[in-house]
């Protein structure tokens, strides 16, 4: 249907895999991807969803997500859901909203996830037209991130009680922890 990802992986339970692939203009997500203790690494999305999909959706704990690129998406750059996972030197540039987004269900009831110490180190977001980085997670841990141009380049829901950790080195014009 033309609500598939350009690449998408359900790994139940086994790691995953998932290295220097370029998925362009698909409809969907660029990648869609649940999976733990997997590694996403190398991989561009370029012009990629609607309807609220973007580049990178990730569902699931301990994945590694590096060295990606997340170009000219229609939503977030990055969407996260889950626990524990890295996030090095991957790039969000000129997404119609956040550059990264940590999701988490605020109340966490009926099944809902929680997404809890994160951690964010050397990413860069630019040009995005909402948060260069947005926090909905508890505990997100991070440092030495790049964050510019963005409509607001760092923001925290505080109110649903998500939390940072600020290691320092972090850059950023607007917006705070």
């Amino acid at each position: 249907g033309d609500d598939d990802a350009g690449i998408y992986v359900s790994a139940n339970g086994t790691a995953a895999t998932i290295e220097q692939n370029r998925v362009s203009n698909a409809f969907s997500f660029g990648y869609e991807v649940f999976a733990a203790g997997s590694t996403i690494s190398k991989n561009q999305a370029i012009d990629c969803g609607s309807e609220d999909e973007g580049g990178f959706y990730i569902q699931g704990d301990d994945n590694t997500i590096e060295n990606n690129k997340a170009t000219g998406c229609d939503s977030n750059g990055f969407e996260i859901w889950g626990s524990t996972n890295a996030l090095t030197k991957n790039q969000a540039k000129d997404n119609t909203v956040n550059g990264i987004v940590i999701m988490s269900d605020a109340m966490a009831v009926e099944g809902g996830i929680v997404s809890t110490s994160n951690r964010l180190t050397s990413n860069t977001c630019t040009n995005n037209q909402g948060q260069g980085l947005n926090n909905e997670g508890f505990g997100t841990i991070i440092e030495k991130n790049k964050l510019r141009k963005n409509r607001q380049d760092l923001t925290n829901a505080t109110k649903d009680g998500a939390t940072y950790v600020d290691n320092g080195g972090n850059k950023f014009s607007t917006g705070g922890l």
